[in-house]
């Protein structure tokens, strides 16, 4: 019996490589980071200076703040948690998660979700 051993980088049977599920959800992380630090930025600049962006209301203190947390507590900490758990089972448990297309799949929901969060808030 021999077992071909699995190497970073090689391909899973979806034609996934390993790791891909991971790489998804720490680039997201790094993204909605990206948008909840600027979120934060003009929220603190609308609660200083309330007529800077004159606009609809979607651009007001009272919107922009519970936008910030919510991408800043789950885009950008979930996702990097989500991240480092698809990497670190399989290292630990020395074997390939179950389905990398379902980690990737996860991922970009977990993105659709956030997208329509920020924009219901």
């Amino acid at each position: 019996m021999h077992s071909k051993a699995k190497t970073a980088g090689s391909e899973t049977a979806t034609g996934l490589s390993e790791g891909t599920a991971s790489r998804h959800a720490f680039l997201s992380s790094l993204f909605w980071w990206v948008i909840g630090m600027t979120s934060g930025f003009m929220a603190s600049l609308l609660l200083a200076y309330p007529d800077v962006v004159p606009g609809p209301a979607l651009l007001n203190f009272g919107h922009i703040w519970p936008v910030h947390v919510h991408l800043g507590i789950f885009g950008w900490i979930g996702m990097a948690f989500a991240g480092a758990i698809y990497f670190m089972t399989p290292v630990l448990c020395k074997t390939p998660l179950w389905s990398e297309k379902l980690g990737v799949w996860n991922v970009w929901l977990w993105n659709v979700g956030l997208v329509i969060a920020g924009l219901t808030l």
